[in-house]
């Protein structure tokens, strides 16, 4: 059983205060659009990770914003827990978190954002409170215009029930939350524990850290073979690991990781 949270939809009745951004207050400098592997020409290293999360399209925009500069990247994934896993491995000490939307990050000069398919990422040539402001109306203008442009219905993000349970009231998600379904990611969030995914092809793995450590992940397994290699690698020797299986689902796992004492 995984919880639905919020949907696209309900997303884009946010009503943001302040102005809203109209396309004559925009200036294009300049434009551009990236598919598939063409994704290198644009980034010189990372794109690797960006392909292994079902990355689709990239719309790079420069533009002028009430006389400030803006870097606008709109990422387009395959899937709304991809597009929330590429968002996860860019954010750190989101100050504020959650703010806007329901998975968003707000740190100096960038502001990011997770919804449906979509991670965009806007960046600002300055740091202060005008601009601030302002990005935050072009996340709300862009993700609307995305959205409008490509006529999308509600993506839902399904996050698991044993994950949420482990996450306070107060706590911010998008500084807690990450999600890879691949080693490049996975390496990020927990490189001591890589070990137990080697020879394992697929997975998809949420992972609640805090203070910088692994603290619960829930990982699917795609069959009973690599379900079994990972449940006896975690088995043996004394790890600081333990496991429970999800009752009802025979290729999931809930592993606590245990900090040395």
């Amino acid at each position: 059983m995984r919880v639905v949270f919020i949907t696209l939809v309900i997303l884009l009745s946010i009503s943001l205060q302040g102005q809203t951004p109209v396309d004559e207050q925009i200036i294009i400098n300049r434009e551009r659009e990236f598919k598939g592997e063409a994704l290198y020409g644009f980034m010189n290293g990372g794109s690797e990770l960006y392909l292994e999360y079902g990355f689709q399209t990239l719309n790079a925009i420069d533009i002028e914003y009430k006389g400030i500069g803006f870097s606008v990247e709109i990422y387009q994934m395959d899937t709304p827990e991809n597009a929330f896993g590429i968002y996860s491995q860019h954010t750190f000490r989101c100050n504020p978190a959650d703010h806007l939307f329901r998975y968003d990050c707000t740190s100096p000069a960038q502001y990011q954002l997770a919804a449906g398919n979509f991670y965009i990422s806007i960046v600002s040539q300055i740091r202060s409170e005008g601009a601030q402001s302002s990005v935050y109306e072009l996340a709300d203008y862009y993700l609307k215009k995305v959205c409008t442009a490509q006529n999308l219905q509600a993506e839902e993000l399904r996050i698991p029930d044993e994950l949420l349970n482990e996450i306070k009231y107060e706590d911010k998600f998008s500084n807690l939350v990450k999600y890879a379904s691949g080693p490049l990611a996975l390496s990020n969030s927990i490189s001591t524990f890589m070990y137990l995914f080697d020879n394992i092809p697929s997975y998809k793995v949420w992972i609640l850290a805090r203070d910088g450590n692994p603290s619960v992940i829930v990982v699917r397994f795609n069959d009973k073979e690599s379900f079994d290699l990972f449940y006896n690698k975690c088995k043996s020797g004394d790890n600081g690991i333990t496991l429970k299986e999800i009752s009802g689902d025979d290729l999931s796992l809930i592993v606590n990781f245990h900090p040395a004492s």
